[in-house]
């Protein structure tokens, strides 16, 4: 099942592209319906290094709850220079433990992943519970740490995949209002079922930005 067979180098990369691709438009349009009436910020994040590059684009999933912070909804792509692809959808709420500013604001969330491993030869998905943490700094420049993670048990995880993580941590500054850059470290890892092989789709420091409007 899943299983990619009898295909050149290119077209075995194309097919998974596709639907990959096809599975961030199905679940934006189901999201679309969340945000009709939103207020916020749709923000544009892309981060690379040598061997692998992201793409994600946020917005607000629907009106801010109480006195909470605001629930977003991520789409994600993700490549390497190895021929893995990984696509991704998710929902996340987060805020501080009391109203106005707090340095420290923690969220909660699950995260949708559909990945094309070139080395195992399979197209595989996962559901993930995520976690974030952001540790806010004031001053003339804003700045934060972060730290975020994503992991999906065997229960969760289809077409011979047994589990997924994924970690990141990033320090960023606010160099505008609306844009910011940062450096990060990603740790992305697939472990398959027997007979295919585990992969590690990324484990490296990148540099990133994001632009907010």
């Amino acid at each position: 099942m899943f299983r990619v067979t009898h295909c050149s180098g290119r077209k075995r990369f194309i097919y998974p592209v596709a639907t990959l691709v096809a599975l961030m438009l199905f679940a934006s349009s189901a999201g679309a319906q969340f945000q009709q009436q939103a207020e916020g910020q749709q923000m544009f994040d892309f981060n690379l290094h040598d061997n692998a590059a992201e793409v994600v684009l946020s917005s607000p999933a629907g009106e801010q709850l109480d006195a909470g912070g605001p629930v977003t909804q991520n789409f994600g792509l993700f490549f390497n220079s190895a021929g893995d692809v990984a696509a991704s959808a998710g929902l996340h709420a987060s805020g501080g433990p009391t109203e106005g500013f707090n340095p420290m604001e923690v969220g909660a969330g699950a995260k949708l992943y559909g990945v094309y491993s070139e080395e195992a030869d399979r197209l595989v998905a996962a559901l993930a519970i995520s976690g974030s943490m952001v540790f806010s700094i004031t001053g003339q420049v804003p700045q934060a740490f972060i730290v975020k993670g994503n992991v999906a048990p065997n229960i969760t995880s289809f077409g011979r995949a047994r589990r997924l993580f994924e970690g990141t941590m990033r320090y960023q500054l606010d160099v505008t209002p609306h844009s910011a850059v940062y450096l990060g470290y990603r740790y992305l890892r697939i472990q398959m079922g027997s007979g295919s092989s585990n992969t590690t789709m990324d484990s490296n420091i990148h540099l990133g930005m994001q632009v907010s409007f």
